[in-house]
């Protein structure tokens, strides 16, 4: 059977939120690495989005470092590091996913100011008995509480598959 999850991508500055669907491998162990992976893709130099216009003008993710930070553009990071796996769903539950991952981006100065660069932060829950029936996300325990992304340890990552 299938081990699925959920990830639901949450904005800072009213953009509201996207749920994905993750149909296999969704726990921890894989997920965590697959989230820091799409991180990097959205948030680091090493990612060239190219937009050419005439060959003369190339931006890249780093030089806009505030796009990562959209709620779009995240989803869109984390569907391309796993494609045909991680995909955009409604912004409802599954009743029958064994985790959900809260990835919450964060504006370290609160000021949305479009030069800084943006922080993901992480949550692990997992549901409670009778969440077939009653999925909310009130209905979950927290098995790894927020922390930025690139701080989660193995040792945190062990904590959040306990269920």
């Amino acid at each position: 059977m299938s081990t699925r999850s959920q990830v639901k991508v949450i904005g800072t500055i009213g953009e509201g939120s996207q749920m994905l669907y993750h149909h296999t491998d969704g726990y921890p162990d894989y997920m965590i690495p697959l989230l820091k992976s799409a991180a990097k893709l959205a948030l680091d130099n090493s990612s060239a989005v190219k937009c050419d216009h005439k060959d003369a003008i190339k931006f890249s993710v780093s030089a806009l470092p505030w796009e990562a930070g959209r709620v779009g553009k995240a989803a869109s990071a984390l569907c391309a590091s796993d494609p045909l796996v991680m995909e955009p769903d409604a912004n409802q539950l599954h009743g029958d996913i064994a985790y959900f991952y809260r990835l919450y981006l964060v504006d370290p100065s609160g000021s949305g100011h479009c030069g800084e660069r943006v922080q993901w932060d992480i949550e692990v829950l997992t549901p409670n008995t009778g969440f077939w029936d009653n999925p909310t996300e009130e209905n979950m325990t927290v098995t790894l509480a927020r922390k930025p992304l690139h701080k989660v340890t193995k040792r945190d990552i062990k904590i959040a598959s306990q269920r």
